[in-house]
């Protein structure tokens, strides 16, 4: 049975501070009790790092492996090695018990998201579908949807868990 996922992007144009904002979401949601998971887009072009040189997984990997999974101490990880998308990723996430995801990236995906704002050619990443929020660092320039100041990030938390009553 599938549980409705409590998803939402940070969305950005490159070095805008994502992963900076993604981050101290994590350490709020952990200072709360909440566990969430995360998806990056590798938009670099080419396939992500995987960093299991060595290990018996990059011989699974190459010997046609579509998933490895190495687990230990407390920790599991999956390499998948084939076509996976995001919709993948978040069946694979139905499994576990998170509070929410937060995707970093994939600006043309539906999710409720969050966009970061810190030049006036930035301004088009308002036309993507389904933006909840701005963050920026003149957010007393936007008046239609709530706009958070780059530096005020515990507003922004608190917004988000407000957004979906975590």
């Amino acid at each position: 049975m599938e549980r409705e996922q409590n998803i939402f992007q940070i969305v950005g144009y490159q070095n805008s501070g994502k992963t900076t904002w993604i981050e101290y979401l994590l350490e709020y949601a952990s200072s709360h009790g909440k566990m969430v998971g995360t998806v990056k887009h590798h938009g670099h072009g080419g396939r992500p790092l995987i960093g299991d040189e060595g290990k018996d997984t990059e011989r699974y990997r190459k010997k046609g492996a579509y998933a490895a999974t190495v687990e230990g101490g407390n920790t599991a990880v999956i390499t998948i090695n084939g076509q996976c998308c995001l919709e993948d990723v978040l069946k694979l996430y139905q499994l576990l018990p998170l509070d929410l995801i937060l995707i970093e990236g994939y600006k043309k995906a539906s999710f409720p998201k969050a966009v970061i704002i810190h030049r006036e050619e930035d301004k088009n990443l308002l036309e993507l579908e389904n933006v909840q929020a701005i963050i920026t660092p003149f957010p007393q320039q936007f008046n239609r949807i709530p706009a958070f100041h780059v530096e005020d990030k515990e507003s922004m938390a608190e917004w988000l868990w407000n957004y979906f009553s975590l």
